[in-house]
């Protein structure tokens, strides 16, 4: 099983963060555009279709945030018709509830993987996670462990980039794009 770690922050300058991310260590990794369609079955279970220049992919994921930091059980296929698993989803009675754009650039150090995005109606984030594969039994006692100890290491990197915890993001994307949809 993956288990994906990540906070992420809003940027006001996401251009000076690019740099930053360089002057720590970071390497860009790609350039990406990717477009994700999110549903909820009747057992309120969310799943993700996104469609990426690299693959198309479905996930859904087991999440715990505490204090904006995001502790997911993922679970992920590729899949070779997104058109396909979409109708797929409706027919077996799932919503689709909102869609999300992001468009920028993946950096990696070591096992950190940095993403500068701008998320189409809210802007720019940095989104800084840690993905580690762990056997299927690990208990939540041991993911909450492992989580911490990970997140020890984000904030020194956002602390790093000059990133304090007034711009920590604690909502999901989906649930921010809920409510911009919910305003209008």
């Amino acid at each position: 099983m993956q288990l994906e770690i990540e906070m992420k922050a809003k940027l006001a300058d996401p251009q000076k963060t690019e740099l930053q991310l360089q002057a720590l260590g970071y390497v860009l990794e790609r350039k990406y555009r990717k477009e994700d369609f999110y549903f909820r079955a009747a057992n309120s279970q969310e799943v993700r279709v996104r469609l990426d220049a690299a693959q198309s992919l479905v996930t859904f994921k087991d999440k715990q945030i505490e204090g904006g930091l995001e502790i997911n059980r993922e679970h992920e296929f590729e899949i070779s018709n997104a058109a396909l698993m979409i109708e797929l989803l409706g027919r077996l009675g799932c919503v689709e509830i909102v869609q999300k754009t992001k468009i920028g650039s993946a950096w990696r150090k070591d096992l950190l993987l940095a993403e500068l995005s701008d998320i189409v109606g809210l802007g720019h984030y940095l989104e800084i996670e840690c993905v580690l594969v762990v056997p299927d039994e690990t208990s939540a006692a041991e993911q909450s462990r492992l989580g911490r100890e990970i997140k020890i290491q984000i904030v020194g990197e956002l602390a790093a980039l000059g990133i304090g915890q007034s711009q920590i993001e604690s909502r999901t994307y989906t649930a921010m794009l809920r409510e911009l949809k919910s305003a209008l």
